[in-house]
């Protein structure tokens, strides 16, 4: 596989990774969630920011991912079998 000037070893596909959330109940609690430490307590903002993502069309090589109900290592599970270095 040819080398990537940024990881020094394999190349990855073009792709675009999205996180989008299918229940703005489960949205608005992780945005005012205390123990995020991104300080973004904007939820109305968040909300309608999901809503667009969600309502677009597709951009080319891109993957959307409902986290809602994911934890963060199942979210990344699914990343890098979106990938092509998880199991699938």
């Amino acid at each position: 596989m040819p080398s990537n000037h940024l990881t020094g070893s394999r190349q990855f596909p073009e792709v675009i990774l999205l996180q989008a959330l299918s229940d703005p109940i489960v949205h608005k609690t992780r945005v005012l969630d205390d123990t995020r430490d991104s300080g973004y307590r904007d939820w109305d903002s968040a909300l309608a920011w999901n809503q667009r993502t969600v309502e677009r069309q597709h951009l080319p090589g891109e993957q959307r991912i409902d986290t809602t109900y994911m934890s963060a290592s199942e979210t990344a599970d699914q990343i890098l079998t979106l990938l092509g270095g998880g199991e699938s």
